[in-house]
């Protein structure tokens, strides 16, 4: 177990490298958000498909995983999730997010990209994030 979330983070950022080459300025919005206080919590499969058990998050946090946080009640499938840091990476390098512009996000999940998106463009007031699911945006404000 590594012993500090700024050494979890700096190995996140290692994996993720393995797999799509970060800019400055995406590596830096990756090395100072923690994906932990967004996601301390994680739902793993247990058995059958519908068989989930919540887990606290500890390291899987920092491993280039998508995290199950909530599973719906009916049909006990995922219906929300962290998604893979790799993949948040080349999403954001592909928006090429400068200082000083506004970024309307659609689908606010765990809010973690929401805080990696304000990282690169300077300030939370500069990110607006919507979804549908109410429980989701409190749990990420």
């Amino acid at each position: 177990m590594i012993d500090t979330d700024e050494e979890q983070r700096k190995c996140l950022v290692a994996a993720i490298e393995q797999v799509v080459p970060l800019s400055d300025e995406v590596r830096q919005a990756f090395l100072s958000v923690s994906r932990r206080i967004f996601v301390p919590t994680y739902y793993r499969r247990e058995g059958s498909v519908l068989d989930w058990t919540l887990v606290d998050t500890a390291d899987a946090a920092y491993t280039d995983q998508a995290l199950v946080t909530k599973i719906d009640p009916i049909s006990k499938l995922p219906s929300s999730s962290s998604s893979q840091p790799s993949l948040m990476a080349m999403k954001l390098e592909a928006l090429d997010l400068r200082p000083g512009q506004r970024v309307l996000e659609i689908g606010t999940g765990t809010g973690y990209n929401a805080a990696l998106i304000a990282s690169l463009v300077g300030a939370s007031d500069r990110v607006i994030s919507i979804d549908i699911d109410d429980d989701l945006v409190e749990k990420a404000t």
